[in-house]
């Protein structure tokens, strides 16, 4: 059997305020722990938000490349006028420079007959 609390066992009141103290400190270690917790869930999306844009986004939104300081949008827009030699001579110039240097524009351009002029 136990044995009763003696009088120098027994509980004792609190200071005032301490169980306030108390009570103020365990909910600040909870908001803590939701907010890591938050920001932890936050950063993983994140990561995978940039992983997923970088992998997919390319594929969907290539970046256009540059030759001769022109797009190869730019190009194709271009050829009719570049082929009639109706562009300014600076504007002919990037045109060819791009048709030259570009690995995909070039060959398409001289499968289909063209002839890259200067």
């Amino acid at each position: 059997m136990s044995q009763p609390l003696s009088t120098s066992d027994s509980w004792q009141d609190c200071p005032p305020g301490e169980l306030k103290r108390m009570l103020g400190t365990i909910q600040v270690r909870h908001r803590r722990r939701a907010l890591k917790q938050i920001g932890a869930a936050g950063a993983t999306i994140a990561v995978f938000g940039l992983v997923g844009y970088a992998a997919i986004g390319r594929t969907y939104f290539p970046r256009e490349t540059r030759y001769g300081g022109l797009a190869c949008r730019e190009v194709m827009e271009l050829l009719p006028d570049y082929q009639a030699k109706r562009l300014s001579a600076e504007l002919s110039r990037k045109v060819t420079l791009h048709l030259r240097q570009c690995p995909d524009c070039g060959p398409k351009f001289r499968s289909a007959g063209g002839r890259i002029s200067i």
